[in-house]
């Protein structure tokens, strides 16, 4: 726990200091295969995408911006 504490104070002391920003992103997704051999067997299914992302600055004007994301996909 105090190594996971200290991280996140590190991490968070780096944007204080730096241009860089911290956010999180989310959202839904509509999942359909389409495939001759699966016409009759196949529905619409609903499904959602979230995850993290930082904004990093690297000179006045270009930036970088890595992101992790999980996407759930497929089709009943």
């Amino acid at each position: 726990m105090k190594k996971a504490f200290l991280a996140l104070a590190l991490l968070f002391s780096c944007t204080v200091f730096s241009q860089t920003q911290i956010g999180i992103k989310g959202g839904l997704n509509i999942n359909d295969i389409s495939d001759s051999r699966y016409r009759n067997n196949t529905a619409t299914r609903l499904g959602y995408h979230g995850g993290l992302l930082f904004h990093i600055h690297v000179q006045r004007k270009l930036a970088v911006q890595p992101e992790v994301v999980f996407s759930s996909q497929g089709a009943k």
